[in-house]
């Protein structure tokens, strides 16, 4: 749509159901009453996605059951992305289920590692043998 988001994108992150009236035309029609029950269903499983182990979801990335995305957005994971394992300091399930409150207040004693990670993974400096290698 527009090239910003698919409808697929859409309905996982937004929990906005779209239909396809004419693609050609770029027409397209929110399901109102779809969007609602898909977003009921994720306001009653989010803290349960949430808690889920951080090591199965990495599993499930790596499986392809799920991409990059829905480990993030829907799981609160983040991944290595070069080695799709899990980034310790940056997946453990208190900081993951915070309220909304300790995340717009500022990091928590659970947020240890406000540092954003680094391209390439986990916020680990590799060497230089280890980039050429």
């Amino acid at each position: 749509m527009d090239d910003y988001v698919s409808i697929k994108r859409a309905a996982l992150d937004y929990g906005v159901v779209i239909k396809e009236i004419d693609a050609d035309l770029c027409e397209y029609e929110v399901d109102e009453a779809e969007t609602e029950k898909l977003r009921a269903h994720i306001r009653e499983n989010r803290v349960a996605w949430a808690r889920i182990d951080p090591e199965k979801v990495a599993e499930m990335y790596r499986k392809g059951e799920i991409d990059a995305m829905d480990a993030v957005r829907r799981y609160a994971v983040i991944l290595d992305w070069e080695t799709a394992s899990r980034c310790p300091r940056r997946s453990n399930s208190s900081a993951r289920v915070s309220s909304g409150a300790a995340w717009r207040t500022g990091p928590s004693e659970h947020h240890q590692d406000p540092q954003p990670p680094s391209v390439g993974g986990c916020g680990a400096q590799r060497s230089e043998q280890e980039r050429e290698g």
